[in-house]
């Protein structure tokens, strides 16, 4: 659930100020304020930049891809650190790339 306060715009008004939206998404990209619409107050739907999705859609396929690998190693018996666990999500976040998280990992088995 969302800790802060959103403006749901009814769908008229975002159909009458598509145009100057789509003008702002390319003006700020990524990090362009998304639009959320919907009836009554209640959010349904929302519109984003192109960049900002990709970046969704790339945090998601990592997150799917450390979520297969945890229940991997589970299904062996085993529970990954903590630190194992942290490293992963700065990877699905973009904080590192996979050859950082790579190093990491070597490094720390190689300190055991």
């Amino acid at each position: 659930m969302t800790s802060f306060a959103l403006s749901v715009h009814p769908l008229s008004e975002v159909r009458r100020r598509l145009s100057e939206t789509v003008a702002r998404f390319r003006r700020e990209g990524a990090s362009a304020e998304p639009v959320i619409f919907g009836s009554q107050r209640k959010p349904e739907a929302v519109l984003l930049p192109y960049a900002a999705y990709e970046e969704f859609a790339e945090y998601k396929r990592r997150r799917r891809a450390i979520d297969a690998a945890e229940g991997s190693v589970r299904a062996e018996g085993l529970v990954p650190s903590a630190e194992a666990i942290t490293r992963a999500e700065r990877w699905a976040r973009g904080e590192i790339s996979e050859t950082d998280m790579y190093e990491e990992t070597l490094r720390h088995y190689r300190r055991l």
